[in-house]
């Protein structure tokens, strides 16, 4: 029960530095995220993953007694926070002529492989990592839309340059 408590207490203590650091970087340092499509949508998307893993690491805390739902959001959980890590990979970077993909593409690449591996291993498919997963999916086609609108650009324009 400790190792929970203080997971819960690092997963709220990563959203709310990572939802404070992300708007400060992407306003000292613009040109890092000239490559990745510009630093106001991919502030978009640093916002939908500290949200995503939020939300991955909640529900895994509220189910946290039902281990076949608690495991699968908190490995979804682990993978959404990888971002930086898997973009980082070697050969990776060939994607960054299309941005959103450079930046969810191995997130989402990686969760999809382990969803296989475990269905091929079990013989049967985690509901609850697959329901986990779309949410993935929806979130990185959301981050992306969001990121293209005026609406977005406007809002974020006061302190991203």
């Amino acid at each position: 029960m400790a190792i929970g408590a203080l997971g819960g207490g690092l997963a709220a203590a990563i959203v709310i530095l990572g939802t404070t650091v992300a708007p400060l970087s992407v306003h000292f340092s613009p040109q890092v995220y000239a490559t990745l499509g510009g630093p106001r949508p991919f502030l978009a998307t640093m916002f939908v993953q500290m949200l995503l893993f939020g939300a991955l690491v909640g529900i895994g805390l509220v189910y946290r007694r039902r281990p076949e739902i608690h495991r699968p959001m908190m490995l979804l959980a682990t993978i959404v926070i990888q971002s930086g890590s898997l973009g980082r990979f070697p050969h990776i970077g060939t994607l960054a002529g299309f941005p959103p993909l450079y930046v969810w593409g191995p997130l989402l690449l990686f969760g999809g492989l382990l969803f296989v591996l475990q269905w091929g291993m079990s013989r049967t498919p985690n509901r609850w990592y697959l329901m986990g997963y779309a949410g993935m999916v929806m979130a990185s086609f959301l981050s992306v839309a969001v990121g293209s609108t005026a609406l977005w650009n406007r809002k974020v324009s006061a302190f991203v340059p």
